[in-house]
């Protein structure tokens, strides 16, 4: 059962500080769901069997959700008040390189378009996923840094090279930095890297990032 299966999340959670989690290739459809706690789940609301996004959100922060929007089955967002600002928090799975270019570029166009708008609005904007590229390495780095110059946004976990910074370990063991966050340069970023606290059985850790 799916509820089972973010109780095991929710449970790896409960020891840590945290606000928001975004998940990449979720593979799962259920619309929203309540959980135990008072935390909210959204997550993509279509089966899939290659992508799927979700946002779980801290039941503190519930009743400060302003917007929730789907745009795909590899980009969601939430408009979020805190203190006296409005925060949009994006995730995003792009799709991998066995993909078509177009789709790929899909991905990045739904990207944009949310972000345009939290832009003119003057939201605060943190985007978290995993973007199936390291930085700065050929197309799929490049249109990772054209986002970010774009729209004025911090790589928040792009320094260090060192063995304990890869995010992703394939079947042939090798380590690499695909999944990001990316924040306003206005933030205040206390902490940001990768983190093997969260056991999710996958191939991916997770990126923690900590902003004042």
């Amino acid at each position: 059962r799916i509820e089972n299966k973010w109780a095991e999340i929710l449970g790896e959670l409960s020891m840590e500080q945290w606000d928001v989690v975004l998940f990449s290739e979720t593979r799962c459809a259920a619309g929203m769901l309540s959980l135990d706690g008072g935390h909210i789940l959204y997550t993509t609301d279509e089966p899939s069997f290659s992508s799927g996004v979700a946002i779980l959100l801290h039941q503190r922060h519930v009743h400060h959700v302003k917007k929730v929007q789907q745009l795909s089955l590899r980009v969601m967002y939430i408009d979020l008040l805190c203190g006296t600002g409005l925060f949009r928090i994006v995730v995003g799975y792009a799709p991998h390189a066995g993909y078509p270019k177009v789709d790929l570029d899909f991905f990045y166009d739904q990207l944009r378009v949310c972000l345009e708008e939290a832009w003119r609005m003057g939201h605060t904007i943190i985007v978290g996923g995993d973007f199936n590229t390291q930085v700065g390495v050929g197309i799929r780095g490049l249109l990772l840094d054209e986002l970010a110059h774009s729209f004025d946004l911090v790589v928040a976990n792009s320094d260090g090279d060192g063995e304990q910074h890869w995010t992703f370990e394939s079947s042939m063991g090798v380590r690499r930095r695909i999944d990001f966050v990316l924040c306003s340069r206005s933030l205040h970023l206390r902490y940001a890297d990768a983190s093997s606290f969260l056991d999710l059985g996958s191939d991916h850790r997770t990126v923690t990032a900590v902003f004042g």
